[in-house]
């Protein structure tokens, strides 16, 4: 620890933190106040006794001011796009030009672009801003004009757009800049050999300052160059321009950068004078005053961290923890971001053989890493997640007498990292980069649900995986908000700005961000803001209290009220359900099958089902021989789902206390799957040899997305108008010769077999007066027609995109109808989708918990009842089961969405009936009310 530095107490957290946090800062703020430079954080992994995390080094080279170009005015310029248009105009036209001119022009440019990278975001900007800057390194040096502040410029961008793109882009232009900075360095040194040198008035000599300046502008590019490449050469190459430069003059300036070189070479070679002389220097420059001691000293702490680890001295322990306080104490005086250094200081306190070992403070610092409001979403969640693995054994094992509070403030930690998420998917990205931005936490809902289940709190549990999930279509649905009781002026403000937001979400998603004009970029970041406002002020209104705020349970238990939801949440060694029953009561239940074993399950379901399509299972399509072989080919799928049925679905029935039964005897069940429960037909878990024991047997099925979504439905159905058959108006869409695609024969059957049952002045027309079921279809067609249709029925080829989600779709003439598309629909009409297609319910395999699929858009697009598919069908059985769903929903005067489960229910039993595999049945699910 630095002499004359403040004695910390170990024991008190609570004096090193300024009250001063701002708790109404808002998602946009929050991100509009984190300081623009882009951290580098090197984790070093390591292993010690049963702890795995990583120490988190960082270090805030943008913000050094050492890029003179970002130090522009950076008032929004409204005109900025056009003054960046006419700049680039102004640098080609060279003729007459003095090369002064031409570089001012080039670095006038290159500063309008810094303003429009540090407003937009946009990494082209970067990288033609690199561009400039190697141009004009290539141009003679006029006199009175140096490079050095242009290849530091270029140096600082590189190193600002690896990061954002989390590689380097163009390795030769840092190579480059690597050549230029080593010329840099040998002429200074060269100058230094000169006779007559002239001396500062202090008796210093100015280019021995200068010498470090470009020593440690090289060092940094090479330890870029390193972080990329792994050759220690760079690190090498580093320090020994460092030390030489040290050794011309011992100057603060290279204290930080040496000592950064020092402690990643220890890293890699184990090399225990290295660190020492890492400390020593990070010492030296922790003891100068600096506005950036607080990142001295926390890179201090951090290699005496590393230290310990390496020689298991408490002193270093202590150093360290007493080091990162004195740090964290600064950086909440400066109200600047917190969270690297309580990552490190919770981490510490669970670090085996530290002298001050306790599981509570490391709890508490973690709660407040998570809670940091100066730092970045994003970021705090990466680095909670690792505390939070190596938390969670620990906490749930602890004595009695601890386990209260410790129970409480770590469920605490969990929540607010599940509201970090709607800050992650801000409402001013694109759906797409929406989608993306929650990837890394997919399975934090999951995880905090599962913490509350094994602290016994099965309804804190739902809250948090409600809260956890589906953020996707949270965030979406936050922009179709019913606000029928405000004040009017309120009221009309707020539902604009939602259509506006929600309308150039989808404008950002056609065209691209990159190609969106750059004003209304802005423009979305400040209604986004507004957006938030907004609500704040909204919640100041009776009845609001908990606008778009998550529901506690008692909201979410009234889903139920026409038949129990069970949620199922996969887990190791066990899994999990919790079943929220029509009372209101909740109980959770155990699962004997494993997260693995479920994985397992669906990936054979899958394989079987492919087998079967290829293979061919109708018996009425084959004869002699291939029949007999088709009829005697075992189909292990029987077997796989019997394991459903006993590991799954059975303690179920029993905790809910159901008998088997008939018809509507049976009640309704809804199920929310969660992780490896989505792909899995748990509606046709069964034994089905004699005597047959299935799913069906008690219940009849329907799944939902979230509970927030199914509320939604049940609103919307319970605000709008009885709708009766002569008013249904259906939109039948049939494309059964899609480009490129196998063609399908029986669609023409399927959809002449609806025609029967609903009246043809019911049928809507989709073009030039041509029935829907009739004409050649294209997206722009079925979208023109949507908003009319209470009935929308698709009979066509459907995708599901592995790559990008949004674009899985129904594929008709043009291309695809894609879920992005769909989203922008908010028919008032929609009543039942019917999507018979390949794929319509089969969600994304690397984000299960978004439930980004065909179904789910025709629910977001207010469709109250859906009829979907998990895998692809069978071209045949569309009619069959078509037939038997219309025939009951159109069998009275009234329409009832409660028909439709029911009928699919029946029409699944008649193709089993048949003796048709699972292939061709299960795949059929209910989705809505």
């Amino acid at each position: 620890m630095p002499d004359g530095s403040t004695q910390v107490d170990l024991a008190d957290p609570e004096r090193y933190l300024s009250t001063g946090d701002n708790p109404h800062i808002s998602g946009n703020e929050l991100l509009a106040n984190t300081p623009d430079s882009k951290i580098q954080v090197n984790l070093a992994p390591f292993t010690n006794g049963e702890i795995q995390g990583s120490t988190v080094w960082f270090e805030n080279r943008a913000s050094n001011d050492r890029d003179v170009s970002i130090q522009t005015n950076l008032n929004i310029n409204p005109n900025l796009d056009s003054f960046i248009t006419n700049l680039r105009k102004a640098v080609e036209e060279t003729s007459n030009k003095p090369q002064s001119a031409i570089i001012k022009d080039l670095e006038e440019l290159a500063n309008a672009l810094t303003r429009r990278y540090r407003l937009l975001d946009r990494v082209e900007d970067l990288r033609e801003k690199i561009q400039i800057y190697q141009r004009i390194i290539t141009l003679p040096c006029p006199p009175g004009i140096t490079r050095s502040l242009t290849i530091r410029n270029l140096s600082i961008t590189i190193e600002i757009l690896s990061k954002r793109v989390g590689k380097i882009a163009d390795i030769s232009g840092l190579d480059a800049c690597i050549g230029f900075q080593r010329e840099e360095v040998q002429a200074v040194l060269a100058a230094l050999e000169l006779p007559n040198q002239q001396l500062n008035r202090n008796g210093t000599n100015p280019r021995h300052r200068t010498l470090l300046l470009v020593t440690t502008d090289l060092a940094d590019s090479l330890m870029l160059q390193y972080t990329h490449s792994g050759n220690v050469a760079a690190l090498e190459e580093a320090a020994k321009h460092l030390r030489h430069s040290l050794s011309v003059e011992d100057n603060d300036v290279a204290f930080f950068p040496l000592a950064n070189v020092l402690n990643e070479l220890a890293n890699r070679t184990h090399d225990l004078v290295l660190r020492d002389e890492a400390i020593l220097y990070y010492q030296k420059a922790s003891e100068h005053p600096s506005s950036q001691r607080h990142s001295f000293l926390d890179h201090l702490a951090s290699a005496l961290q590393m230290r310990f680890r390496e020689t298991a001295s408490p002193d270093d322990a202590i150093k360290a923890l007493q080091t990162h306080l004195e740090a964290l104490g600064l950086q909440s005086l400066k109200k600047i971001q917190r969270y690297h250094t309580l990552y490190n200081i919770a981490l510490l306190y669970i670090l085996p053989g530290t002298p001050f070992y306790d599981i509570s403070l490391s709890v508490k610092y973690t709660l407040l890493l998570v809670g940091d409001t100066y730092g970045d979403p994003h970021d705090r969640l990466r680095l909670a997640r690792p505390l939070l693995q190596n938390l969670r054994p620990l906490v749930l094992s602890s004595s009695k007498k601890d386990s209260d509070n410790l129970h409480t403030s770590f469920l605490e930690i969990y929540g607010t990292t599940v509201r970090l998420l709607p800050l992650i998917a801000v409402l001013d990205l694109d759906i797409k980069s929406r989608l993306s931005a929650l990837a890394d936490s997919e399975t934090l809902g999951v995880e905090a649900a599962l913490l509350a289940i094994d602290l016994s709190q099965p309804e804190l549990a739902l809250e948090l995986l409600e809260a956890g999930r589906s953020v996707f279509w949270s965030q979406a649905r936050n922009l179709r908000t019913p606000l029928n009781t405000l004040p009017p002026e309120l009221a009309e403000e707020f539902i604009t700005l939602s259509r506006t937001l929600e309308k150039s979400s989808h404008l950002i998603h056609h065209s691209g961000m990159e190609s969106m004009h750059d004003e209304a970029l802005v423009t979305r970041r400040f209604q986004s803001d507004r957006f938030l406002e907004l609500t704040r002020e909204i919640r100041t209104f009776p009845g609001f209290e908990d606008f778009l705020v998550n529901k506690p349970y008692s909201s979410l238990a009234k889903a139920a009220l026409k038949g129990p939801i069970v949620v199922l949440i996969p887990s190791t060694p066990i899994s999990h359900a919790i079943l929220i029953k029509s009372t209101g009561s909740c109980s959770h239940v155990q699962l004997k099958l494993p997260k693995e074993r479920l994985q397992k399950l669906g990936m054979s379901l899958r394989a079987h089902n492919l087998r079967n399509q290829q293979a061919g299972d109708n018996p009425e399509d084959v004869d002699g021989e291939e029949r007999y072989i088709v009829r005697q080919t075992v189909d292990y799928s029987y077997e796989l789902l019997g394991e459903l049925w006993s590991g799954v679905v059975e303690p179920i029935i029993n905790a809910l206390g159901l008998l088997a039964a008939e018809g509507r005897e049976r009640p309704r069940v809804t199920w929310l799957p969660t992780g490896s429960f989505t792909f899995l037909p748990i509606h046709a878990a069964g034994v089905y040899r004699a005597p047959v024991r299935c799913c069906s047997n008690y219940m009849v099925s329907s799944y939902t997305p979230s509970i927030n979504a199914l509320l939604d439905a049940q609103q919307a159905y319970a605000n709008s108008t009885v709708l009766r058959r002569e008013a249904a108006k259906a939109l039948l869409v049939a494309v059964s010769d899609a480009p490129g695609l196998p063609r399908l024969p029986n669609i023409r059957r399927e959809i002449e077999a609806i025609e029967k049952i609903i009246p043809l002045e019911s049928i809507l027309d989709i073009s030039d007066g041509a029935p829907s079921g009739v004409a050649k279809v294209t997206s722009e067609m079925v979208l023109g027609r949507f908003a009319e249709a209470s009935i929308v029925h698709l009979a066509c080829h459907g995708q599901q995109d592995a790559l990008n989600p949004l674009e899985s779709g129904f594929c008709v003439e043009d291309g695809r109808l894609t879920v992005a598309q769909l989203m922008e629909q908010n028919s008032q009409k929609a009543f039942f989708a019917f999507l018979s297609a390949c794929e319509t319910a089969k969600g994304d395999s690397s984000q299960p918990d978004q439930s980004v699929h065909l179904a789910a858009a025709m629910l977001f697009a207010g469709f109250k009842s859906v009829v979907g598919t998990m895998w692809s069908m069978n071209d045949q059985d569309g009619p069959i089961v078509a037939t038997k769903v219309y025939s009951q929903l159109f069998k009275n005067e009234v329409l009832d969405t409660d028909e439709v489960p029911y009928a699919l229910d029946d029409a699944m039993r008649e193709l089993r009936e048949r003796g048709l595999r699972p292939s061709r049945w299960a795949l059929f699910i209910h989705m809505g009310i």
